[in-house]
Formats: C-alpha cells, structure tokens, sequence
C-alpha cells in the first residue's frame, strides 16, 4: 500500500496490533513487537517455573517413597506433594495459555476492505 493512499482509502486490520500484514508479520509496527518480546519472555519465564516445579515434585515424590518404605508417617509430606503437584498443573496451564495468545501473535491477519 502508497505511504501517500489517503486515510479512508487504508484497509481496517485486524489483530492485537494495528499494522500487522496479512502475512502475520509487524509490518514497521514497534507495538506488535513489544507485544511478541513480551509474550517471548514470558512465555521462556513460564517454561522455567513449568521444569522448576517438575523437579520438586519429583523430589517430593521421592522423599514421600523414602519415608514410606521407613515406615514413617508421611501424612505432612503427602500433603506437601499435593500443594506442589497443584501448582505445577497451575503454572502448566498458564504456560498453555501463554502459548495460545503467542500463537494468535503469528497467525496471518484477515485484511478488511
């Protein structure tokens, strides 16, 4: 499109940014990469919380097993694996969520006449 088309001849463009092309691109539009940064960083945060959270879970499970097979009361310890496993489910569906908005980022743009 001419950088000199007149306003109401511009089309309308749909997507969290305006000025992404059809292609799905920013198209010179520093907005929809701030955006596309930001859902970058988070979601490389997310990924990090998501592998955290699987290695105290497996370490809980693991001291769980240990005190069991000792014959220890593991009441404390069972409830602790359930808080941490509920919050590793937790961080997993954000870290889905986060995929799906990132997604949306890349899809190609529908342009409107």
């Amino acid at each position: 499109m001419p950088a000199d088309a007149a306003v109401g001849e511009r089309p309308i463009l749909l997507g969290y940014a305006a000025g992404m092309r059809e292609s799905g691109g920013a198209a010179d539009n520093p907005v929809a990469d701030i955006f596309k940064t930001e859902i970058e960083a988070e979601l490389a945060a997310a990924a990090r919380h998501v592998a955290h959270g699987h290695v105290i879970v497996a370490r809980q499970r693991e001291r769980v097993a240990r005190l069991k097979a000792r014959g220890a009361c593991t009441r404390d310890h069972e409830l602790t694996l359930s808080v941490f496993s509920s919050t590793l489910a937790t961080l997993e569906k954000h870290e889905h969520a986060l995929r799906a908005c990132a997604a949306k980022l890349t899809m190609p743009r529908r342009l409107l006449s």
